[in-house]
C-alpha cells in the first residue's frame, strides 16, 4: 500500500510539472503570435498602405493560420489539464440552443472564408441537458472547424 501511494503521489507531481511545463511553452508561444496577428492586422486595416487582392489574401491566411495556432494551443493546454487531472468538470444544466447559437457564431469566420453555407436541422427547441457546459460548447466548436477545415471551398 505504500508503494502504491508513493506512485500516486510521484504520479501527480510529474503530471504537475508536466502541465507547468506545458503551460510555460504556451505563455512562450503566445508572445510572437500575438505580434503576428497585431500586424496582420495592421496590414488588413490599411494604415500603412493599400493592399492588393491577392495580398489581402494571404495575410487573410496568416491570420488564419496564427489563429488556428493559439487554439491549438489552447486545445494541449485543456488536454494536458484533463489528463493531470487538475480541473473538475461542473455538470449543470446546458441550454444546447445557446451552446449551438454561440458554436456557431465562434466558427463563422471560418465559414464565410471558405463560401461554405451550414443548414440546421434542429427542432427549434431542444431539451436542456445536463452537462459540463464549457466541454460540450468546446466539443460542438471543434467539430464545427473540423468539419469546415475538412471542407473544400464553395
Amino acid at each position: 500500500m505504500k508503494v502504491a501511494a508513493l506512485e500516486k503521489g510521484y504520479a501527480t507531481i510529474r503530471s504537475t510539472e508536466q502541465a507547468e511545463v506545458i503551460a510555460s511553452i504556451s505563455q512562450e508561444l503566445r508572445q510572437p503570435m500575438s505580434s503576428i496577428i497585431g500586424y496582420t492586422d495592421l496590414l488588413l486595416g490599411e494604415s500603412v498602405g493599400i493592399l492588393g487582392a491577392l495580398q489581402r489574401k494571404f495575410v487573410e491566411r496568416v491570420k488564419a493560420s496564427t489563429e488556428r495556432i493559439g487554439s491549438l494551443i489552447d486545445d494541449m493546454i485543456q488536454l494536458t489539464i484533463l489528463e493531470t487531472g487538475l480541473v473538475d468538470r461542473k455538470p449543470e444544466t446546458v441550454n444546447l440552443n445557446l451552446i449551438i447559437d454561440h458554436a456557431m457564431s465562434y466558427t463563422s469566420s471560418q465559414v464565410r472564408e471558405k463560401n461554405i453555407s451550414i443548414h440546421l436541422d434542429l427542432p427549434k427547441q431542444l431539451d436542456p441537458i445536463h452537462a459540463d457546459r464549457e466541454a460540450v460548447q468546446q466539443i460542438l466548436i471543434h467539430l464545427l472547424q473540423n468539419a469546415g477545415a475538412a471542407t473544400p471551398v464553395e
